[in-house]
């Protein structure tokens, strides 16, 4: 089974390269307009070298962790130690620096060594006041968010007094780091908790405030709030909100980065030896959280400085943002259930490459953050990395003993596009043992969906027969052409 690798994320990236797709899953390449070329792709690997050392250690504490969830871990923090103080403006919005990201992989695969390792140096670095509790109601939210549960208790040592003054700053901007998160999905449907859902989708977007009165609280507000998210969770835990159209139509999954391993299985390490995290990587993000960025006075008083892009930014970004947010969403190449997600992927991109030109700027003598050409290419690998992710989560088959849908059953026995054969409904029932009176109705039923979700088409490709004569051999096939 052909796996990605970032090395491959970047072949494909090249404007040389050919748009082939070799793997179990479709992966629909961009237009060869919107990809980098070997100069810009050769201009990535000097950027984000605060990311690169906390990969390198974490992939040295953590090695049977895989490379892509300590990469979104590390993002996680660098958004956290921002806490909305970096934007971009464009047009009458402006674009923040937070990231909701999922992390979902096999029981077992070593996430949570990765969620440990990023929380220790969050400790280290002084960023324990932004996180969130892992339970909350939306009512708890918002105190947290308004700050109205941080009284000062007597007795408090020096170092616990600045974490509680750091939380009163900063208490509508905060991240939320939640292993075991599929409960968090399953709060939305509870009652009581109904509105967390709408308020996270709010949040991801930075309102200037965000406020709320009930009788027993009475008006709350909460200025300049912004939160990150990284969730861990399994396949298995996750199938069930996965499978779930609103998720994919109500924009909850459209903010949310799927983050999958790329490769079959980890090497095999055994436990490293006794390692010191080097304390460049903690004392950074302290830096950049409380002395290179603007310190509020208040929580209603939140200074932002402004990023800017160097030249010729603007016209990559516009690329990449026709390419998905247009050009595949409006093919047939894609299933419905991903174009909310291709339409967020150009503000996924931009807000990496935000995140790596931030790092890059703690210990410059810039005024402010510059966005150049190898910010931007490093943050389309990653944007890309994450795109191959979501393709990759959602149509192979589940490795956590649980039983796959019928639809994935399927889909692995329908050939892909490029291959040039079909299946016939026939021939799939065969392979399904859903042949009889009973089942064959609920299999056509699956099909007809898979053709109106695009996941699927219909089509007539040449045939030789055994015979070595041609013919016109009518079938399916998956969608991507």
């Amino acid at each position: 089974m052909t796996t990605a690798t970032l090395k491959e994320i970047t072949e494909k990236a090249k404007v040389q390269s050919p748009a082939t797709n070799t793997s179990d899953y479709d992966f629909p390449p961009l237009p060869g307009y919107a990809r980098l070329t070997d100069k810009l792709l050769k201009k990535a690997e000097t950027a984000g070298e605060w990311l690169k050392e906390y990969k390198e250690f974490a992939g040295k504490a953590s090695p049977m962790t895989a490379p892509e969830y300590h990469e979104i871990l590390g993002l996680t923090l660098a958004a956290t130690a921002i806490a909305r103080r970096v934007s971009l403006k464009i047009s009458t919005k402006e674009f923040y620096t937070n990231l909701y990201s999922l992390i979902v992989g096999s029981s077992g695969d070593a996430k949570s060594e990765g969620v440990k390792l990023a929380l220790k140096i969050a400790r280290l670095a002084g960023l324990t006041p932004f996180q969130l509790p892992g339970y909350m109601s939306p009512q708890g939210l918002m105190q947290e968010l308004t700050g109205k549960n941080s009284d000062v208790p007597s007795g408090l040592a020096k170092d616990e007094f600045e974490n509680l003054q750091t939380r009163r700053n900063f208490s509508a901007q905060r991240v939320l780091i939640l292993d075991e998160s599929a409960s968090l999905f399953d709060w939305f449907e509870q009652d009581g908790m109904k509105g967390l859902k709408d308020l996270l989708r709010r949040l991801y977007d930075c309102p200037p405030i965000e406020d709320e009165s009930t009788i027993g609280r009475g008006y709350s507000i909460a200025y300049n709030p912004c939160l990150s998210l990284c969730g861990i969770s399994t396949r298995s835990d996750m199938e069930p909100f996965l499978k779930r159209k609103a998720y994919w139509g109500n924009g909850i999954w459209a903010r949310f980065i799927f983050v999958s391993a790329s490769w079959d299985k980890p090497p095999y390490v055994f436990f490293p030896p006794a390692l010191d995290i080097p304390q460049d990587i903690p004392d950074l993000l302290k830096r950049l959280a409380f002395a290179r960025l603007p310190q509020p006075q208040d929580n209603r008083q939140l200074p932002e400085i402004t990023v800017s892009l160097s030249s010729g930014i603007r016209d990559l970004w516009q690329a990449y943002d026709r390419a998905t947010r247009h050009e595949i969403v409006n093919s047939t190449e894609i299933s419905e259930r991903y174009k909310s997600n291709y339409k967020r992927l150009p503000t996924m991109l931009i807000k990496t490459a935000m995140l790596l030109a931030a790092l890059d700027w703690t210990d410059s003598k810039h005024p402010v953050p510059i966005i150049e050409q190898s910010h931007f290419a490093q943050a389309y690998l990653l944007t890309e990395q994450w795109r191959e992710s979501l393709h990759r989560l959602l149509e192979m088959p589940n490795k956590d003993g649980q039983e796959d849908s019928l639809e994935v059953k399927a889909l692995r026995h329908i050939p892909t596009h490029e291959s040039n054969l079909v299946i016939t409904r026939r021939e799939l029932s065969n392979r399904l043992n859903m042949s009889n009176v009973d089942e064959r109705p609920i299999l056509e039923r699956l099909i007809d969906q898979m053709l109106k979700d695009k996941l699927i088409i219909e089509r007539t490709v040449n045939h030789t027969g055994k015979d070595g004569k041609g013919y016109k051999r009518a079938g399916l096939s998956r969608s991507h052409a």
